[in-house]
């Protein structure tokens, strides 16, 4: 172990009880929560919710504040059917690229827009994040959630790979991103939400009686969080390729 690797593995162990995020649980039970980023989405978030409840599964969706403002009525139908609503900012920005007092803007109105449906959990927009700002958010009270999987499903790809990639990551105790919208994308054609829900209609009854699907808050019950040190940006030049995902097009 070089002295470098050394003294980045104590900084990490110092800072994770204040700056960890959640990753997962620690537990045997084959529970697993699936998660939803980028929503609410009037023409993909009601399917959602349509399916989860045919295969008796509970998601947790992380919601964008600016989409949130405009479809009140289906935050208030995620809430009803028995789902988490979650923080994933007002407008999407990278919040690595953020001061202190542009990300509490950020995360303050989509805890306005998401109003009394709104639960504790927030999610970064990109995974990108520094300590102090996983800090800050922990201060004000947030349990701020990553992943330990996810299906890369911003790619343009077909059920069947979604499908494949969904399976691989499913464990006791994993958190698995995924997408009911696309808020930005590279390639336009990830817009369409079809193989995704095909994937997980596909998963959900393969796996029925054998995994549990969770929302955040119930698989934390099952044992203690696992958490990492979760420090990620991105080059101004990935970020200059995105486009306005097609959910910003819409007219409520």
């Amino acid at each position: 172990m070089t002295v470098g690797s050394f003294y980045a593995r104590v900084r990490a162990r110092a800072l994770l009880p204040f700056a960890g995020t959640i990753v997962g649980v620690r537990t045997e039970r084959p529970a697993v929560a699936l998660t939803f980023d980028d929503g609410p989405n009037p023409e993909v978030t009601p399917r959602l919710l349509d399916l989860f409840e045919r295969h008796g599964a509970k998601g947790t969706h992380f919601m964008i504040g600016a989409l949130a403002e405009r479809f009140p009525a289906l935050v208030g139908e995620v809430a009803a059917r028995g789902h988490v609503v979650a923080n994933h900012t007002y407008s999407h920005p990278s919040l690595s690229t953020l001061g202190r007092r542009g990300k509490l803007a950020e995360v303050e109105r989509c805890e306005a827009a998401l109003g009394t449906h709104a639960s504790r959990l927030f999610r970064p927009p990109y995974g990108h994040l520094d300590a102090r700002g996983a800090a800050t958010l922990r201060r004000r009270g947030y349990g701020v959630v990553t992943w330990s999987a996810h299906c890369q499903d911003w790619d343009p790809v077909d059920a069947g790979t979604l499908a494949e990639r969904l399976r691989r990551g499913i464990r006791p105790g994993a958190v698995v991103l995924l997408h009911e919208a696309l808020y930005t994308v590279v390639d336009p054609a990830a817009n369409d939400r079809g193989p995704l829900l095909e994937a997980l209609d596909t998963v959900l009854g393969e796996l029925a009686g054998e995994i549990e699907f969770l929302t955040v808050p119930e698989l934390l019950t099952l044992g203690p969080a696992r958490r990492r040190l979760w420090e990620r940006s991105a080059p101004q030049e990935t970020m200059d390729v995105l486009q306005a995902g097609s959910v910003q097009s819409m007219t409520a």
